[in-house]
């Protein structure tokens, strides 16, 4: 059970990244969004009172690590995974760091002995504190899944750059014990460029993609072709990236002395072919592709088909 518990706790913090050449990626998170986690860690939650310290509560502490980058946290979220056979006897709190414990220069209670009097339900199951959720953790009944927030806000946290996070959870209830299995702290930033790419993500529409253009995805290329049958334009829009091909505009255009004119515009379909019926004129003619963001994808550059006659 542990294992599953941890798989789902995993593919639920999982960033995806998609292929830029693919169709747009949806973002799994929000932007500026890094999630730390500490793995499966497994680490016992003694019952409260033993032997030797009859009157002390049990204990878990976990610790993760956060590079300091330079990036400023905005805010902060944490998962946890527990199994404990009564959810109420625990405390959790998170403690933050500038480098290495010592001195905590943050501090929050995530959970409380929460849950109403009398609650008997066990473990947190892929939990999360986030000072935005609308529901508290001392509404709700373990099993405790979902969002909720925490007991004391989360903002303490806010304005620092990485550091040393730690986990500790208290038992205060004797007869019953417990395992982490483990957790996690999701920040986001107030702003980044993950991708390197010198577009700030919150302007990026390629994020996680590297792309030298302004809009930060990857140029490319396309080549466009057409000619002038039965009464019809005919052409097709080619490129690596499917969403520069499909359900783009193609304009053609008959070459004059002065501004060329405009004749009309098509729509690719899915195959990147498109048609435009227009009666025969003669005169010279061509087709034009305009430059195009499709985010997620690509930047699709602009492309112009070679010159042809009707007669």
């Amino acid at each position: 059970m542990v294992t599953a518990v941890l798989a789902t706790l995993l593919t639920s913090l999982g960033i995806v990244t998609v292929s830029a050449f693919g169709a747009p990626a949806a973002h799994a998170g929000p932007v500026c969004q890094r999630t730390f986690s500490s793995g499966q860690v497994d680490e016992p939650i003694t019952d409260f009172g033993d032997e030797a310290n009859p009157d002390a509560p049990g204990l878990a502490v976990s610790d993760i690590d956060v590079p300091e980058d330079g990036l400023v946290v905005a805010d902060l979220n944490v998962t946890v995974t527990i199994q404990h056979t009564y959810a109420r006897d625990l405390r959790l709190r998170l403690f933050g760091f500038e480098d290495t414990p010592g001195n905590a220069r943050s501090y929050a209670v995530l959970a409380d002995q929460a849950g109403p009097p009398g609650d008997d339900g066990d473990d947190y199951l892929a939990t999360t504190f986030s000072d935005e959720a609308p529901t508290s953790i001392t509404a709700a009944s373990a099993p405790f899944t979902g969002t909720f927030s925490p007991q004391s806000a989360l903002d303490d946290f806010d304005g620092h750059q990485g550091g040393h996070y730690s986990l500790r959870i208290d038992d205060l209830g004797a007869g019953d014990r417990g395992v982490l299995v483990a957790w996690s702290v999701s920040l986001t930033y107030a702003s980044c460029d993950f991708d390197r790419d010198g577009v700030e993500d919150h302007r990026d529409k390629c994020p996680g993609t590297l792309g030298r253009t302004a809009s930060g995805c990857p140029l490319v290329a396309r080549t466009l072709t057409s000619t002038y049958r039965l009464g019809k334009f005919r052409g097709a829009l080619s490129s690596r990236a499917t969403g520069c091909e499909a359900a783009r505009a193609v304009t053609i255009w008959k070459v004059r002395t002065g501004p060329d004119r405009r004749i009309g515009s098509a729509t690719t379909r899915r195959d990147g072919t498109y048609v435009l019926t227009r009666a025969r004129r003669a005169g010279v003619y061509y087709a034009a592709a305009p430059r195009v963001v499709v985010p997620g994808v690509a930047e699709c550059a602009a492309d112009v088909s070679a010159r042809f006659r009707i007669r």
